[in-house]
């Protein structure tokens, strides 16, 4: 947006007269002496064409100041949606770390201590255990998707995620 604004303004500028100086001193075959001033004046004549470029550069600056506009909503858009998933992610990991995992320890060891005792044989207890081993599953899938939404936010917001 500034770099249109900057056009803008260099449009602006190509109205006004241009004035040149110069001057230099030239020695031909050891002989000095030859010095050369100059001034000049430009004049533009066709007002008109650089007065459409300038109108021309101001809609410019108005469609960056949209596109820029539109950009950070977008972004913002993208942040909300991923802290809104972030905080589901972490509700899920809460309720596994809370609920879920002690049951599923109490399954294992009940199981354990039923094959050992002799009251179940082998291919029921791997039955009995394979609810324990899902949801262990399933809280390394939700740890998993938690921490990619935390690199995805780090990305797009560029700072730490607590």
């Amino acid at each position: 947006m500034v770099a249109s604004q900057q056009q803008t303004k260099v449009e602006q500028l190509r109205r006004l007269p241009d004035l040149r100086a110069g001057y230099f001193n030239q020695t031909i075959n050891q002989e000095g002496g030859f010095n050369v001033g100059q001034v000049g004046v430009s004049l533009p004549l066709l007002g008109g064409v650089q007065k459409n470029r300038v109108a021309a550069a101001r809609i410019a600056e108005q469609t960056a100041a949209t596109q820029l506009t539109y950009a950070t909503a977008q972004l913002k858009g993208q942040l909300a949606g991923l802290r809104q998933q972030l905080a589901r992610a972490r509700a899920s990991i809460t309720y596994y770390e809370q609920t879920a995992l002690p049951q599923a320890r109490l399954i294992l060891t009940t199981a354990e201590k039923s094959l050992r005792a002799g009251d179940i044989d082998y291919v029921t207890y791997v039955v009995n255990t394979e609810p324990a081993w899902q949801i262990r599953a399933a809280y390394f899938d939700q740890a998993t998707q938690y921490n990619e939404l935390v690199i995805a936010l780090q990305a797009l917001a560029g700072s730490e995620v607590q």
